[in-house]
């Protein structure tokens, strides 16, 4: 992984060492940035993985074309009634979120249950991430189309789940990123909710969570593609 500048709008953004000499649009404000080599290379840029029953087939994994979102300092005002929210403590989903009228539920043994009737439930500090699964219809149908994350305030940041779907984005306190066992837990998370080819047809998503990036605040499969 290098990292370079849009000359456009410099931001500060994510490439992979095998885009080097190729042009692609800045995710930010779509300008073509050229992927040059840094001045002085260690060689220890490719990614990694880590082992997943789920792993890239050898098609989707020669696709690099999109870079990781540019961090934003601010999060979202309201929830997307259309995307879907995970909170993940240092390495499992605590509760999730979905416009089903449900509002947030918090992870238990017996299931996902509500967070306005299980407070007691919701850690009252630590290491929080907010997670937004990004989904919307494209050629191929419903799919999802990226991922973005914040980090939440590290005490008394969960109560806000019990209080209504938006009172948690008052929380986020900036841009978050996702460790090895957040993204497996992430990963785990998808299989489970959501229909194969929901996720498994976008190889973006697959790169993001499989890589060794571990300070990248997201990836949007739109934005950054051809």
């Amino acid at each position: 992984m290098i990292r370079i500048t849009c000359p456009n709008c410099q931001s500060k953004l994510n490439a992979k060492e095998d885009l080097i000499g190729q042009t692609r649009n800045c995710p930010k404000c779509q300008a073509p940035v050229l992927i040059t080599a840094p001045e002085s290379a260690d060689g220890h840029g490719r990614d990694g993985v880590f082992p997943l029953n789920d792993v890239p087939t050898a098609e989707h994994a020669a696709v690099r074309d999109v870079e990781p979102l540019p961090r934003m300092e601010s999060g979202p005002e309201r929830l997307d009634r259309q995307h879907r929210y995970v909170v993940l403590d240092r390495a499992a989903v605590l509760a999730i979120w979905e416009n089903n009228g449900q509002g947030w539920t918090v992870k238990t043994r017996a299931g996902y249950l509500p967070a306005s009737r299980n407070q007691d439930k919701l850690p009252t500090e630590g290491h929080f991430i907010l997670v937004e699964l990004r989904l919307g219809a494209t050629e191929d149908g419903f799919r999802m189309t990226g991922i973005m994350t914040w980090r939440l305030a590290e005490r008394w940041a969960l109560g806000a789940l019990a209080r209504g779907d938006d009172p948690i984005l008052k929380k986020i306190e900036g841009p978050g990123s996702l460790s090895k066992d957040q993204k497996f837990a992430l990963c785990q998370h998808i299989k489970e909710q959501f229909m194969r080819e929901v996720w498994a047809s976008v190889p973006e998503i697959h790169d993001y969570l499989l890589n060794t990036d571990y300070h990248s605040p997201g990836v949007d499969a739109v934005s950054g593609s051809k």
